[in-house]
């Protein structure tokens, strides 16, 4: 499994690289499972919808873990995020996703 980690991107940052990663990866015949990781509360909407117009690629299990002091503290230390962006933010939100390619796809069905 893939880990795609967006930290304390936000909104429509966070949006703009979802879309981004799934498109190379279906581009590029991605097959396997993605866990995407935000603190982006609006992907809760957003990423189902967008999902929902690509084929191939569906939502798996959605969860959420605790953000940890530990991880505050080592993305504020490597410049990933300021104390500002994680105000008010508790948990992180887990999304994980299955790309199958159009050319996986085709071999599978024969």
């Amino acid at each position: 499994m893939e880990l795609f980690d967006l930290k304390a991107s936000r909104c429509p940052d966070a949006m703009i690289y979802v879309r981004r990663a799934i498109s190379a990866a279906v581009s590029g015949d991605f097959n396997g499972d993605v866990e995407i990781r935000t603190i982006e509360g609006s992907m809760l909407r957003d990423l189902p919808h967008y999902l929902a117009q690509v084929e191939n690629v569906t939502i798996i299990e959605s969860t959420s873990v605790i953000l940890t002091n530990a991880t505050r503290e080592d993305w504020v230390a490597n410049g990933e995020a300021i104390d500002d962006d994680l105000i008010n933010i508790n948990q992180q939100l887990v999304f994980r996703i299955n790309i199958k390619t159009t050319a996986c796809s085709l071999l599978t069905s024969k």
